[in-house]
């Protein structure tokens, strides 16, 4: 049998071999969606642009932050700000708040939370854009991705973790 080569990867080839094992949960499908904003350090920190921006062709940031983390985070949340919220609650029926994915009552709410919603929609948006959550997972620093390695090892191991995904 002739190796399969494949790009770098950050997760060692038994945890990519039980992630290929595995169907793609069905509220996260969609991976092929990428951002579009890029970090770039300037003199007063490091700023937040659009792919093409260019700050020595004079495009103005949207964000300067002190942190090249910080600076990452905003870069990968603004296009979840842009996608289009992917929940919506609805109006009290039976009791309870309907919350909807995509036209789809996917659950219900004993409260009305339109911040729950909110939240929901930037998760729902990072498990599906890997660029976004890589992008979220580098600010979080090597200790967090330390422990994000054993954890996705101890919970991708066990087949009946992906159950109900």
């Amino acid at each position: 049998m002739a190796s399969e080569i494949l790009p770098p990867n950050a997760f060692r080839s038994q945890v990519l071999k039980l992630l290929r094992d595995r169907e793609e949960p069905e509220w996260v499908s969609g991976s092929e969606m990428q951002a579009k904003w890029k970090v770039v350090q300037m003199e007063e920190g490091w700023g937040v642009f659009r792919d093409w921006e260019d700050p020595a062709l004079g495009h103005t940031p949207k964000a300067v932050c002190a942190s090249r983390g910080l600076a990452r985070v905003i870069a990968v949340t603004l296009p979840a700000l842009q996608a289009g919220q992917r929940f919506r609650l609805l109006e009290r029926d039976g009791g309870r708040f309907p919350l909807e994915q995509g036209g789809r009552r996917v659950g219900d709410l004993d409260v009305y939370d339109p911040e729950l919603a909110a939240a929901l929609h930037l998760q729902h948006y990072l498990a599906q854009t890997p660029l976004a959550l890589a992008g979220l997972l580098g600010a979080a620093g090597p200790t967090a991705l330390a422990l994000i390695g054993e954890i996705l090892h101890r919970d991708l191991s066990d087949p009946e973790w992906w159950d109900g995904l």
